[in-house]
């Protein structure tokens, strides 16, 4: 049984959840995070929620 999951966001803000171990080499320097079993998902919701946001943002700065 898995401990952990890694949590990225893609360029289209599509969320994405794998193994550590099975993440594509691209996706690491989009992860939001690594959560360890257990985890409350309301936590990781909210960070997931956050990195969109901060996302938007910086677009629309662009």
């Amino acid at each position: 049984m898995p401990s952990s999951m890694s949590f990225w966001i893609d360029d289209r803000s599509i969320i994405h959840a794998d193994l550590p171990d099975n993440l594509p080499s691209m996706a690491e320097t989009l992860i939001v995070g690594t959560y360890g079993i257990g985890t409350p998902i309301a936590d990781i919701e909210d960070d997931l929620r956050a990195e969109r946001s901060e996302r938007a943002r910086s677009w629309i700065a662009d």
